[in-house]
């Protein structure tokens, strides 16, 4: 019977595969050739998926999905600017890959992404101020921009 690290082993090796699987076949050029539905439905999943890599410490595979999901986000985005459901994926997307560089030690790339996220969350704040998932970003971003500047600056001394 195999005991739990090989189990962990085994799992992580099943992971790397799936990975370089959704890789290779699920390319920016192939995912901009789908339905803007599929590329909806497919979002979320990667999302999940670039999650679950960051989990088992598989940084690279993380960061191509999450830009993946980042180019479909851009993409829906630019096809209806004013969905707002759109906008907040895209604010998500910026965050992960914020996370991401920042666990690196890419702090001013982090700090670019979460910049960005916090200019949605203003925006979609100020299109609906009562909304507490909105105002919620908003405060999310500004504590993570926050701590890359108290990081940045101790990294200055």
């Amino acid at each position: 019977m195999p005991s739990a690290g090989s189990r962990a082993i085994d799992r992580t090796a099943l992971l790397g595969a799936f990975l370089r699987l959704h890789m290779a076949t699920l390319t920016d050029e192939r995912l901009a050739g789908l339905p803007l539905a599929e590329q909806t439905e497919l979002n979320s999943s990667m999302d999940t998926l670039g999650d679950i890599a960051r989990t088992y410490g598989l940084s690279r595979p993380a960061a191509r999905i999450y830009q993946s999901a980042l180019v479909i986000d851009e993409r829906r985005v630019r096809l209806d600017p004013g969905n707002t459901e759109y906008r907040r994926d895209l604010s998500v997307s910026y965050s992960k890959l914020g996370d991401l560089a920042r666990a690196e030690g890419r702090t001013t790339e982090a700090r670019g992404l979460y910049q960005q996220g916090l200019d949605i969350a203003r925006e979609l704040t100020e299109l609906d101020p009562g909304n507490t998932d909105y105002l919620s970003d908003l405060s999310w971003f500004r504590q993570r921009l926050a701590e890359v500047a108290a990081t940045q600056g101790r990294d200055q001394q």
